[in-house]
């Protein structure tokens, strides 16, 4: 069984597989696209497995989804135990290597990946920029008068 092992972090994404073996992209559409390109040129036939790391891993899980390849997580406690089994340091580069031998010996361990509906997704999306403009206008420490007719707008 082929296996690519992902540690997601907010900027890069690390990876260790069996059959492209390991490296670093950018988290962005482009490296997805990059990682996914290199994976899919060498085989159709593998599974992704990453850290559940929340809005960081979703963008990544997802296109590979989308792309027909079987998507599975790994529970961060679970990476933690077994790095502190194993009495590894914590970095990106061992991370995904930790996440392959889990992937590996550990299979019944893993999450399936279950895309949101796009309503959710929009939900989240709004959500996040809902409170950006709250920390935004927090930032800028503006008077309470000059708040309270903005509420009705940012509902």
């Amino acid at each position: 069984m082929f296996i690519l092992a992902i540690d997601v972090s907010k900027s890069s994404l690390d990876y260790f597989s069996n059959f492209i073996g390991s490296g670093s992209v950018k988290n962005s559409p482009q490296g997805i696209f990059d990682l996914f390109s290199k994976a899919s040129s060498c085989s159709n036939n593998f599974i992704l497995v990453l850290e559940s790391t929340g809005i960081y891993s979703f963008d990544v899980a997802s296109y590979f989804y989308n792309n027909s390849i079987k998507v599975f997580f790994v529970k961060p406690d679970n990476l933690k135990s077994y790095r502190k089994l194993l009495n590894r340091p914590k970095t990106d580069k061992i991370d995904a290597q930790l996440i392959f031998d889990i992937a590996l010996k550990l299979p019944d361990s893993l999450i399936p990946f279950v895309p949101y509906s796009e309503i959710i997704t929009e939900l989240r999306h709004l959500t996040r920029l809902y409170l950006l403009n709250i920390l935004n206008l927090k930032s800028l420490k503006l008077s309470k008068e000059f708040l309270i007719p903005l509420l009705p707008l940012m509902v």
